[in-house]
């Protein structure tokens, strides 16, 4: 098996280096096939120009009266780190007697990586989730989880991983359209387009609604899906990159007040 480990930093240089990913040439099949998504994401000059990405919109939860709707931001600085703040309404049922109208509450989650160190904030923290009190290894448990979603969001824009969550690429010999991709303890599935050649699937998160911004080509659908259903959908209404991210969102203080 031939494995490939990239970086957006180091390897997509390499290729603009190597030449054009519109003419590959290598024939590692694992390199061929990133490099044709890199070419239809934008081509590898337009890529290895990212510095920063901020991504704001929508975002569902579930379905029916349990379904919970809100806003969201993903900012990420390359090459280590990221960050995905979310605002969360859920509603619960009315409780009876005088109170017939449903409660409203809004909740917040927090999954990023400052380099080494993971942010992270839900809305019920314990002694495994809470950095204040976890433990070395529950630390990186946590801070694996934020690899693991860095990697898929930012894999739909670069068909690369970044230094703050490297991924080790091998062919799949079950599917000739997909890879496997893993980093630290975790493994994922990712899967092109056949047609467009353009990243599908990584894991359990599903790309769509492709659109160009500036020279670039992104997705603007992210999709989770658990046991064959719709999980969560992240909407995007505005994409930015090479803009200015303010450093104090990286910091795990500022979502512990």
């Amino acid at each position: 098996m031939n494995a490939s480990v990239l970086s957006c930093a180091a390897v997509l240089a390499a290729m603009c280096a190597i030449g054009s990913s519109a003419g590959v040439t290598q024939t590692d099949p694992v390199a061929q096939m990133l490099a044709r998504a890199r070419a239809a994401l934008g081509g590898d000059a337009a890529l290895a120009d990212v510095r920063t990405v901020v991504f704001k919109g929508s975002s569902a939860e579930g379905a029916g009266h349990t379904q919970s709707l809100g806003e969201f931001e993903i900012s990420a600085v390359l090459p280590d780190k990221y960050v995905r703040v979310e605002r969360r309404t859920k509603s619960s049922p009315p409780a009876g007697g005088v109170d017939l109208q449903p409660r409203f509450f809004t909740d917040l989650y927090v999954v990023g990586l400052d380099g080494p160190q993971p942010i992270y904030r839900v809305p019920l923290l314990t002694a495994q989730t809470d950095l204040r009190r976890a433990t070395a290894s529950e630390a990186r448990t946590l801070r694996d989880r934020a690899a693991a979603e860095c990697g898929q969001f930012l894999f739909g824009l670069l068909a690369a991983s970044i230094d703050g969550a490297p991924l080790t690429f091998v062919a799949d010999p079950n599917d000739a359209q997909a890879l496997i991709a893993s980093g630290g303890s975790l493994a994922f599935n990712v899967r092109f387009d056949p047609v467009t050649h353009r990243p599908a699937h990584f894991g359990d998160l599903e790309y769509g609604d492709y659109r160009d911004v500036g020279r670039r080509r992104v997705p603007h659908l992210f999709t989770k899906h658990i046991a064959g259903r719709v999980k969560h959908v992240w909407r995007v209404k505005q994409a930015q990159f090479n803009v200015e991210v303010d450093a104090k969102v990286f910091r795990q203080d500022t979502w512990m007040r």
